[in-house]
């Protein structure tokens, strides 16, 4: 018998444990991971960073431009211009209110994802649809503030 053998009939024979055989595992197989970039085009995107000067929507088109270089299949979605949420391929000028409920939801139901990273400034038309949209969204949803420190959208 080996060492761990007689540990194991020590604490039997003396009734301190149970030993009960192990059911082998069976691997679990992940969902594939369908990722979408859900940006923030509204009219507040179009204002100055206090800390570089530089408007939030070229700071994005920089971020995007970025990512997209090592990450080409990447769906990148738009909310907040005109109201419009969209597949796009360059971030449009910011225009309009924050539908981010409504991107959200486009991200679910016509991006397929069950992964969204939300680059908002934090300031969404309903915040309350926002919060059902994203509790109903059933999948990981991660968010990127990129406002002002001690603005209204920052939590």
């Amino acid at each position: 018998m080996s060492t761990k053998d007689d540990i194991i009939a020590l604490y039997k024979s003396q009734g301190l444990a149970t030993i009960t055989p192990r059911k082998p595992s069976v691997p679990t197989r992940r969902p594939e991971r369908r990722s979408v970039l859900l940006v923030d085009c509204s009219a507040s995107m179009n204002q100055r960073s206090l800390k570089t000067g530089e408007r939030r929507c070229d700071t994005l088109r920089r971020i995007v431009a970025e990512i997209r270089k090592s990450n080409p299949a990447l769906k990148v979605v738009a909310f907040g211009s005109a109201g419009d949420v969209e597949f796009i391929k360059e971030l449009p000028e910011p225009f309009g209110g924050t539908p981010l409920a409504e991107g959200i939801s486009f991200a679910k139901h016509e991006a397929h994802a069950n992964h969204i990273i939300v680059v908002c400034d934090g300031e969404p038309s309903s915040k309350l649809s926002a919060l059902q949209e994203a509790k109903e969204f059933g999948g990981v949803i991660e968010a990127i503030f990129v406002g002002d420190s001690g603005s209204d959208g920052e939590v």
